[in-house]
């Protein structure tokens, strides 16, 4: 790893909002392959297991560059005295329960599976519904704003200022090619939790439930869609000023390189 690298996470910590089923176990692997396992804290839902940050002294936080977790924002960075990054991917809200669905079926120790598992897609999101369970009230909304009872203005805040980038989980692998290139480190993203089903469709009526039920997550998600090439490209200009601060040479090697695409011009937006 270079001086360039550690002088970087001396200052800054990548924090990962981990949201389920949004592409963010392929990030997290692209991390630890990228800056190494032990530079990267994952924190599972329940944290079993796990070094909590609180009970690490400084020493041992100092060498994390990346904490990666199923948390909301603003609950565990806290205990780390650097500049924190905030990433975040979010996903369609019915592919997403697709996903989600479809991993319980595969996964028989699931603590939901004698719930919903058991039952046909529809009737599961229905369940799922009545139970208010979790990841299908707003999850994505929730996790990246830190709180239970989060609305718009406070995401789209979260979005433009709280966070260093949000995407959609389809740009994955360009979000791991400008990491990469910026820090002159492997790009390739690892996929480690594709669906191992067959995709079947989704009744229009139970998509449009699921839709009204994450009206919140689903406005996020066309928020992000909608800026994604701006959200990226702030990053990635923000990521060449701080390297280019460290070494001014490593980054002016970097500093003419397409990331993933043309990137338009930067423009006036509206929280829409």
């Amino acid at each position: 790893m270079s001086a360039g690298v550690a002088a970087f996470f001396a200052e800054h910590l990548f924090v990962h909002t981990h949201i389920e089923s949004t592409g963010g176990s392929a990030l997290a692997s692209y991390l630890k392959t990228a800056f190494g396992a032990a530079r990267v804290l994952e924190v599972p839902p329940d944290g079993a297991s796990q070094a909590d940050p609180a009970a690490m002294d400084d020493a041992a936080r100092s060498e994390i560059y990346a904490l990666s977790g199923h948390f909301p924002a603003h609950s565990l960075e806290r205990h780390f005295a650097r500049r924190h990054l905030r990433i975040a991917l979010v996903g369609d809200p019915v592919a997403r329960m697709v996903s989600f669905y479809n991993d319980l079926l595969d996964a028989p120790d699931h603590p939901d599976d004698s719930r919903f598992a058991r039952l046909p897609f529809d009737e599961a999101v229905g369940a799922m519904i009545e139970a208010r369970f979790g990841p299908v009230h707003n999850q994505q909304s929730r996790q990246i704003g830190g709180k239970e009872g989060p609305n718009w203005l406070g995401l789209a805040y979260a979005v433009e200022r709280d966070y260093a980038v949000v995407c959609s989980q389809a740009s994955v692998d360009r979000l791991c090619a400008m990491i990469g290139a910026r820090f002159g480190l492997p790009a390739g993203a690892q996929h480690t939790n594709r669906d191992r089903r067959e995709p079947f469709e989704v009744a229009p009526v139970t998509a449009a439930r699921l839709r009204e039920t994450n009206a919140l997550d689903q406005r996020l998600y066309n928020y992000v869609l909608r800026h994604e090439n701006r959200l990226l490209e702030r990053f990635d200009v923000f990521l060449e000023a701080m390297l280019r601060a460290i070494d001014p040479v490593a980054a002016v090697a970097t500093s003419d390189t397409a990331i993933g695409g043309t990137q338009p011009p930067r423009q006036q937006h509206r929280l829409a």
